[in-house]
């Protein structure tokens, strides 16, 4: 397989990896998803760290989630499967010295105000209309 052609298997492998997943319907859900997984993928064949220092800490994280809603449906996990991507890039990221802890909750904080300055402005932006 040629370097190119990578992201076929790593697909293949989290695809086969998602619970209830059989091949059917889409694999990313929402635009955020795809781009955590397209930045694993790029910083592993990049060589920026090795694919196990994140595989590890995704297998721990999804353990932890199966075990923590194990009541639930496979589609709660399904759904629940990119957040452990994302819980476990941070962590790798962080642990690799690519970032901070406090850089990521100085980016949480920023999308904070952002979304709530987004609803403010469409608040307005519906009240302005409604008025006209």
């Amino acid at each position: 397989m040629n370097p190119p052609d990578d992201h076929h298997a790593a697909i293949a492998q989290v695809t086969a990896s998602i619970p209830g997943m059989q091949g059917e319907g889409p694999l990313f859900q929402a635009p955020w998803q795809t781009r955590i997984f397209s930045l694993i993928v790029a910083m592993v064949q990049n060589r920026t760290f090795p694919w196990a220092a994140f595989q590890g800490r995704l297998a721990d994280m999804i353990t932890a989630m199966e075990q923590k809603e194990l009541a639930q449906s496979a589609d709660t996990v399904e759904s629940r499967y990119f957040d452990c991507w994302l819980e476990a890039a941070e962590d790798t990221l962080i642990d690799q010295g690519l970032l901070t802890e406090q850089d990521v909750n100085n980016k949480i904080k920023s999308l904070g105000r952002l979304i709530a300055q987004t609803r403010h402005e469409q608040t307005v932006r519906h009240k302005n209309l409604a008025a006209d």
